[in-house]
């Protein structure tokens, strides 16, 4: 028969030899005069590991959890113009212009505008160009009118000089076309001719120089003859 001392030390050595197995990697196994099992170290790590907060290890594999998207979504309303504007898309945005008749002159008509929340406005593209024109037209023939003009946000600041627009929203000077021979460095009343205007045709009208329907000319900036049908274009941005 083995003496006790003796079982205890092959008892002890047989854990210490697991406890180098398991660090190491290994399965081991121990058994014992009431039970036996195996477990493996990976199998151990898992049951005996925690996350340091006292919650459950994190599964291998799984994803974040991701905040919930609205099941709508709330889009900007398109901007539109007050009734009796018309809409433009500009570079800078959208803009909306009004026609109105009157024989003013470039302050005079400035003035007008911004009583109606907006600025004289210049011209951006051919497509705005031609347009104006057509409002003018629409507006001018029932009068009786065969000819006349278009006051706009565009002017230099001396004969030479060059020109500009005044609206603050246009973007380029692709808009402007001069009618031939334009723009003319003369005067009229002996004011210079630092405004541009569109000029308004039809057959029977008074025929100007050459002049062309729907382009530019030069004329002074305070008054425009009163021989012919007068407007001027208003612009403001879209809301």
């Amino acid at each position: 028969m083995y003496s006790p001392r003796l079982l205890l030390l092959v008892v002890s050595s047989t854990f210490i030899v697991d406890a180098i197995e398991l660090s190491r990697g290994k399965s081991f196994s121990f058994s014992s005069s009431s039970s036996s099992s195996s477990l493996d170290s990976s199998e151990y790590h898992r049951r005996h590991s925690y996350s340091g907060k006292g919650g459950r290890p994190s599964r291998p594999g799984s994803r974040p959890n991701r905040p919930s998207r609205s099941s709508t979504t709330t889009r900007a309303p398109n901007p539109s113009c007050p009734a009796g504007w018309t809409l433009f898309n500009r570079q800078m945005g959208a803009w909306c212009v009004q026609l109105f008749p009157g024989a003013y002159g470039q302050e005079q008509a400035e003035n007008a505008c911004r009583s109606y929340g907006a600025v004289l406005s210049s011209v951006e593209n051919a497509d705005e160009r031609s347009r104006i024109t057509n409002m003018g037209l629409t507006m001018m023939l029932p009068t009786g009118w065969k000819f006349g003009t278009i006051r706009t946000g565009l002017r230099r600041d001396s004969i030479g000089s060059s020109w500009y627009t005044t609206d603050q929203f246009t973007t380029g000077m692709q808009g402007l076309v001069w009618s031939p021979l334009e723009p003319n460095q003369g005067y009229w009343q002996g004011r210079p001719n630092n405004c541009g205007l569109i000029w308004l045709w039809v057959p029977g009208g008074k025929q100007e120089g050459a002049r062309v329907l729907g382009t530019f000319f030069a004329m002074e900036c305070l008054t425009s003859p009163p021989d012919r049908w007068r407007g001027f274009i208003c612009g403001k941005r879209a809301t």
